[in-house]
């Protein structure tokens, strides 16, 4: 027992006292990026086989696991790229509430979001594409996402195309649908960016109804900020820009008949709404964050319609504005 444990204490103090490999060379500035997805800049001074001594750009000298790192490369030029921490790096800052930007899930990023209505999940299966799945917590209505993020040389210039198709499911009966085709610019880096989206969507619930298929165009403005350590600011918006319908019905003296009809019309009307999300990200660790929003929505109808050449009802160019709040939390999970 004693010559055990003598050769044990000898086997750790060898490795204690194991010196790394002074030929590394100290000439290059290069860029490690981590398993976790943490990124350092800097210079190699040692390298052992196991461990790397490296001379960070922002911590100092610190002692790196080769087994947790998944890529070092060379850079050109010597202090652009500092440390990165997981908020402005990662799968979540692709993402505004329910927007996303031009930025692509990596390989390997893979995530989901627990919202309040439902679950959610992306995945990158090629190189600038990512297929999603989103769900209520009864899992109808669900929906496929698809977003491809176009390759570009431009470093703060960012484009990308998606879709977003959804059916009822189970609920009536698979009936209902809906669409959402898109495209997206976004200006700036991942941890500080803003994106204008614009696109087409379309609803249909299913039922029985005189204008069942709603369309409008879709306008979004969205962007992220870091305000501090672990905390990221986060706006987001739709707007659509629609009509309204319905069938109306009004009771006119028929003077040929001499008497009353019944005249049927459709009222028809502009329409916009806009859903507006401003709200913060927390994230502790590269594999969780926490987001909540005061959301909003706002809707202007125009109270005027007209159908056949005459007028149904009290004719006017005064709109009516409803406004309520719909408070939005999620949890963010990497897989």
């Amino acid at each position: 027992m004693t010559l055990m444990i003598c050769s044990i204490i000898s086997s750790v103090s060898f490795a204690q006292e194991k010196i790394l490999d002074p030929t590394a060379d100290t000439s290059k500035y290069i860029k490690i990026t981590m398993n976790n997805g943490m990124e350092y800049s800097g210079k190699i001074l040692a390298d052992d086989g196991r461990e790397i001594l490296f001379q960070s750009s922002t911590v100092g000298r610190i002692y790196l696991n080769k087994a947790d790192i998944r890529l070092i490369s060379e850079l050109k030029e010597t202090g652009v790229v500092l440390d990165k921490d997981y908020k402005v790096i990662g799968p979540f800052t692709t993402r505004h509430h329910f927007t996303t930007n031009a930025f692509p899930v990596k390989k390997g990023e893979n995530y989901m979001v627990y919202n309040l209505y439902g679950p959610e999940a992306h995945f990158a299966v090629a190189k600038g594409l990512s297929i999603g799945v989103m769900a209520t917590w009864i899992l109808s209505p669900a929906a496929l996402s698809i977003k491809y993020t176009l390759p570009t040389d431009l470093k703060n210039l960012h484009f990308a195309i998606g879709t977003i198709n959804g059916s009822s499911g189970y609920l009536n009966v698979g009936r209902g649908y809906v669409g959402l085709h898109y495209g997206t610019i976004t200006l700036g880096q991942r941890g500080k960016n803003i994106s204008l989206s614009g696109g087409y969507g379309y609803i249909d619930l299913g039922f029985n109804r005189p204008f069942p298929l709603k369309q409008a165009g879709i306008l979004s403005l969205a962007g992220i900020i870091s305000i501090g350590k672990k905390a990221s600011f986060i706006f987001d918006s739709m707007i659509a820009f629609g009509k309204h319908y319905r069938q109306e019905y009004e009771t006119v003296y028929d003077e040929y008949e001499y008497g009353y009809t019944t005249v049927t019309g459709v009222s028809k009307g502009n329409k916009i709404t806009a859903l507006l999300m401003p709200g913060f990200r927390f994230q502790t660790s590269e594999r969780r964050a926490f987001q909540f929003s005061l959301a909003g929505i706002i809707e202007w109808r125009e109270m005027g319609y007209k159908n056949g050449g005459f007028f149904l009802g009290n004719a006017s160019t005064n709109g009516k504005i409803v406004a309520f709040p719909i408070p939005m939390v999620s949890w963010y999970l990497r897989l």
